[in-house]
């Protein structure tokens, strides 16, 4: 019986990044979702494009594992939120679900033939063993894909894999060295970051956010708990109370 075909659910961050270069050997593909569609302006964080121009994909090529990067077919996740009119959310957890769980298993299942019993293929998600809670997900589950979690199952945490990084791949941009542990992923106008970071967008992000919500709030039932207005606003000094980021729960963001 031949070995399955095993993936890796790229997000750019610290775990996956750890994932890919510390075991190469693992992954016949790399699967990263492009959520900005090519327009990173209103995309993910400058950092993540970073690592992924000038680590991931240049060794994924010395490899020789190949590196897809998939698209939403009517655009990008910011793009799609003006034309819907309505803001990246968990309930229900529609931009996850369009611009990376389902165009992972569209790959999975079209492309490399995945199908039960016969072509069951492994896809590695990067949840790291301090984060054993985000187990129970919202995933469909499919019989031709079997999710496998390498971080927990060897007992490696977060802090593990950033020292590992910054001693062995350390992210150099603009000619200063920058920890690992800013190697987050996931979009800039996504509501689950911490407030602190969401404040340390410019003023320009910070607009659009608010515009963007401006357009939507009167449509929709909001079920987000964090308005954009409520704490794009907000001074600083009311910082020390705030909670830690409501992380997606698929393990497709923020890994």
């Amino acid at each position: 019986m031949s070995t399955p075909i095993r993936t890796l659910s790229m997000g750019a961050g610290v775990q996956t990044s750890y994932l890919l270069l510390k075991h190469p050997e693992r992954y016949d593909y790399v699967i990263h979702c492009d959520i900005a569609n090519g327009d990173r302006e209103h995309g993910e964080y400058e950092i993540t494009y970073w690592i992924i121009d000038n680590i991931l994909k240049p060794f994924c090529k010395k490899n020789n594992i190949p590196f897809v990067v998939l698209t939403h077919k009517d655009g990008g996740l910011w793009e799609r939120a003006e034309k819907k009119r309505m803001i990246p959310m968990m309930h229900p957890r529609w931009c996850t679900q369009d611009h990376k769980i389902r165009l992972m298993q569209r790959f999975i299942r079209k492309k490399l033939k995945a199908n039960f019993p016969d072509n069951i293929v492994h896809s590695d998600i990067g949840f790291s063993f301090d984060e054993v809670e985000r187990l129970g997900n919202y995933n469909t589950k499919l019989k031709y894909v079997v999710e496998d979690y390498p971080l927990i199952d060897w007992k490696v945490k977060r802090q593990e894999c950033i020292d590992w990084l910054n001693e062995n791949y350390p992210i150099i941009m603009n000619n200063n060295k920058i920890d690992w542990k800013d190697g987050k992923s996931g979009c800039w106008f996504c509501p689950f970051w911490k407030k602190e970071k969401l404040l340390k967008l410019t003023d320009k992000q910070k607009q659009e956010m608010i515009v963007l919500e401006n357009n939507t709030a009167h449509n929709i039932k909001w079920k987000v708990k964090r308005p954009f207005n409520e704490y794009l606003n907000m001074n600083l000094a009311k910082l020390d109370d705030f909670v830690e980021d409501q992380i997606c729960s698929t393990g497709h963001c923020f890994v």
